[in-house]
């Protein structure tokens, strides 16, 4: 999540084969030849999937940049005030080959019924919203080329009547 921290992780995952279950325990991670650390396996059964982390991946550049912000109020009668955020996510692969690539990030949800919370038109639009069931946690799966820039565009509203005091963290 770029929003929290600008670091990629390089992560592999795979699909059991064969006919034989494979014991859990702790096995050793090796990138390009190097001794990485130790990942812990369950014990997995044939067809069974697996992740396993490999560390940061340096050759992944995330940058997350405010490009806007402001605030408002809309309406005559009933006033409301706004708040509209503009953000850009930008991811470069330095790698020599093509790498699928998931970026996470948060937006604002709300559980109030006075409190609207509106993605923008410009927004890229995520590969899923409220991923594993979290609320407010977006994904964009894509594969980058090797050299290859990106750019995700996360634009949204908020809108919620004058007289209620909100505190709004990012």
């Amino acid at each position: 999540m770029p929003k929290i921290d600008k670091t990629a992780y390089l992560h592999a995952s795979f699909k059991l084969a064969g006919d034989t279950p494979l014991l859990s325990g702790t096995v050793a991670l090796y990138r390009d030849g190097i001794f990485v650390g130790n990942g812990k396996i369950p014990e997995l059964h044939p067809g069974a999937e697996h992740n396993l982390g490999f560390g940061s991946d340096e050759a992944i550049e995330i940058k997350r940049v405010e490009l806007d912000r402001s605030k408002g109020e809309a309406g005559l009668i009933n006033t409301s005030k706004t708040d509209e955020r503009n953000f850009k996510i930008e991811v470069h692969n330095r790698h020599d080959r093509p790498i699928p690539v998931t970026i996470f990030d948060q937006v604002p949800y709300s559980d109030n019924e006075k409190i609207v919370v509106q993605k923008l038109s410009k927004t890229t639009r995520p590969t899923r919203e409220n991923f594993l069931d979290r609320q407010g946690v977006w994904s964009w799966d894509f594969n980058l080329k090797s050299g290859e820039k990106r750019e995700i565009l996360l634009n949204y509203k908020i809108i919620w009547p004058k007289d209620l005091k909100i505190d709004i963290q990012h």
